[in-house]
């Protein structure tokens, strides 16, 4: 009797055990498939460089500096999407609009990485949220002079003008003239800094290129 009594404690002993091993693997096992099933949040994008050559890179300044820009550009590109889902998913109340100066980080490390067409769009959108910006078209100026789309570099700054009639109306005469010479275009030249020296500016290097022609 008592051999049967210590039999039948050892079984209730190794089922327990095997209970608890069980229990124990299906916890693991659960973790597991919530790993698995893990995912981004809908705010990370993935972007692919291909604009930047080895070319590129030498002239940015070498790999180091390209993978530090690259971090830069999708943390800032991240921050404002989670600042846009926020401010959406919120009823887009004015307290979470997101800020010009995130769109304009986005904007900038875009146009480092060569990105200028997604640099020139996410500035564009500022004006989504927001009447006026000076700092968007500035920035939005430089990424097409980058470009080599002088024409609408120049356009950028007389929107600036327009928008801004408040502001010296002559700040970005030096940039337009330069623009204007990249085009080749004497003429527009000429009728800028006839403009700009009646307003009481002058500038030795564009009289040089205007005596030269």
């Amino acid at each position: 009797m008592k051999k049967i009594s210590k039999i039948i404690s050892v079984l209730i002993i190794v089922l327990t055990i095997s209970a608890l091993g069980y229990c124990f693997y299906k916890a693991n096992q659960n973790n597991d498939d919530n790993n698995n099933d893990y995912q981004q949040p809908a705010t990370s994008k993935s972007y692919d460089y291909p604009e930047l050559t080895e070319d590129v890179i030498k002239e940015i300044g070498g790999q180091e500096i390209a993978d530090e820009l690259i971090g830069k550009f999708e943390k800032a590109a991240n921050d404002l999407d989670e600042a846009i889902k926020k401010y959406e998913d919120g009823g887009r109340e004015e307290i979470d609009k997101p800020g010009v100066i995130l769109f304009v980080e986005v904007g900038r490390y875009a146009k480092y990485v060569r990105k200028y067409d997604l640099a020139v769009e996410i500035l564009e959108s500022v004006f989504d949220y927001y009447d006026k910006s000076n700092i968007a078209l500035i920035n939005m100026a430089h990424v097409y002079e980058d470009m080599g789309e002088y024409q609408k570099a120049v356009d950028t700054y007389l929107r600036f003008y327009e928008m801004f009639p408040e502001e010296n109306q002559f700040q970005f005469h030096v940039y337009i003239m330069h623009n204007y010479i990249a085009l080749e275009n004497k003429e527009k030249v000429v009728e800028y800094y006839t403009k700009y020296k009646e307003a009481g500016f002058k500038s030795e290097e564009i009289e040089q290129y205007i005596a030269k022609q």
